[in-house]
């Protein structure tokens, strides 16, 4: 009878160890797809100068390709919220949708409170939320998306005129 059960226990804590691996690497996979989410918004918000409807173009091609998907987004537009931010939510070809959280601040170049000066600038900050999508760990920890953002921000973004394309929400659902 002793070497019945320690067959099943040797099997239990092979078990335990490969469930554990498993997620490691899952999660792993989940993490890396979110920085690289996070670092080619700052890209493509810096190179068209903006959230611009091309720029939106260029994340929702980057995201269908990424993957960068989530089965339920109710959690993490309320967590963009809470964080100050403005939720970005876009359906992909899959079906599924993908959220990010973006905010945009106007500065003065000259570091002064001037608002007449022509020359302004604005900074992008986005936040990607890694996904676990395991439904044992969403059911028992739904807050996970609290802990698992990643944040970055853009160069600032300059601009002269009257300073009506910065920091405006001039992307199309």
């Amino acid at each position: 009878m002793k070497e019945a059960l320690g067959g099943v226990l040797s099997f239990q804590a092979i078990f335990v160890f490969l469930v554990l691996m498993i997620g490691l690497l899952m999660f792993s996979v989940s993490y890396t797809k979110s920085f690289h989410m996070k670092n080619q918004l700052v890209t493509i918000i810096e190179q068209y100068e903006g959230l611009t409807p091309s720029a939106s173009d260029k994340i929702d091609d980057y995201a269908n390709r990424l993957n960068y998907s989530f089965s339920s987004t109710g959690i993490y537009e309320d967590k963009c919220r809470k964080m100050g931010y403005e939720p970005y939510v876009q359906t992909l070809d899959s079906g599924e949708k993908f959220v990010f959280c973006v905010k945009c601040e106007l500065a003065d170049v000259t570091g002064t409170n001037n608002s007449n000066l022509t020359y302004k600038g604005a900074q992008y900050a986005v936040a990607t939320f890694v996904n676990v999508n395991i439904p044992i760990i969403n059911r028992i920890f739904p807050a996970a998306a609290n802990f698992l953002v990643i944040t970055g921000e853009t160069d600032t973004i300059y601009s002269s005129g009257n300073n009506s394309e910065l920091c405006r929400n001039a992307r199309t659902s």
